[in-house]
C-alpha cells in the first residue's frame, strides 16, 4: 500500500501559495497528511509541481506531472501509477490537515471488493479521499483517452464502495484560503 498526497495545485484561491507547504500548528499542511497515512501505507508519495526539494523534507518520493495535458488531481494519480502500475494507493489532498490515523486504518481495514473505496462524510462523497486497486488504472486511461477530466466522473465509473466517517466528518476539514487556515488556527 502507497500513500499518494495530492499537492500538484496551483494554489489560486491561496494566493497562489503552495497549499502542501502551509503551516498549520507549525508544520505544511502535507507533514499532517503523511503522518496519518504513516499507520498503513509502505512508502509516501507526494505529487507536487513545485518546490520539491521542500516536499523531499517530508517524504523523498516527490513527483511531478509526466504528462501536462491531463489537469487537476487526475495528473497525480496518472503519473503515480505510470511509477508504480501494481500497487494500491491510500489518496489524500494536500489541504485536509486535521485527517489522523483513523483516515488510513478505517480506509484500510476491509479492501475493496471491488476497484475503490471512497471516504462518506455523512453528507458527501470525499473523492479526493480513496482507496484504489491497481485494476484501476486502465480504467483512468480509457477515462482520460475519451476526454474525461474529473475525478469525481472517473470514480463513479468505478462504482465506489463507500466508507463511513460521518462520525468524524472534520477529517475532511478543506484549506483553500489563507482565510480558512486562520479560522482553522483560532478554532
Amino acid at each position: 500500500m502507497k500513500g499518494l498526497i495530492l499537492a500538484g495545485g496551483e494554489g489560486s484561491r491561496a494566493g497562489g501559495r503552495d497549499k502542501g507547504l502551509l503551516k498549520w500548528r507549525g508544520i505544511p499542511l502535507a507533514s499532517h497528511i503523511a503522518e496519518a497515512m504513516g499507520a498503513t501505507c509502505q512508502d509516501i508519495l507526494i505529487s507536487c509541481n513545485r518546490h520539491l526539494d521542500e516536499y523531499s523534507a517530508i517524504t523523498p518520493h516527490c513527483f511531478q506531472d509526466i504528462d501536462t495535458s491531463i489537469k487537476g488531481p487526475l495528473a497525480g494519480l496518472f503519473t503515480a501509477w505510470h511509477y508504480f502500475p501494481d500497487s494500491w494507493f491510500l489518496i489524500s489532498a494536500c489541504d485536509t490537515p486535521m485527517l489522523t490515523m483513523e483516515y488510513s486504518r478505517r480506509m484500510c481495514s476491509s479492501l475493496p471488493k471491488g476497484n475503490a473505496q471512497v471516504a462518506w462524510d455523512g453528507e458527501r462523497r470525499q473523492y479526493l479521499h480513496c482507496l484504489l486497486r491497481p485494476e484501476s488504472y486502465p480504467v483512468l486511461k480509457e477515462y482520460l483517452e475519451n476526454g474525461g477530466k474529473n475525478v469525481r466522473g472517473w470514480l463513479e465509473l468505478l462504482e465506489p464502495e463507500l466508507v463511513d466517517f460521518s462520525d468524524c466528518p472534520q477529517l475532511f476539514t478543506n484549506i483553500n484560503t489563507l482565510q480558512q487556515l486562520d479560522e482553522l488556527d483560532q478554532a
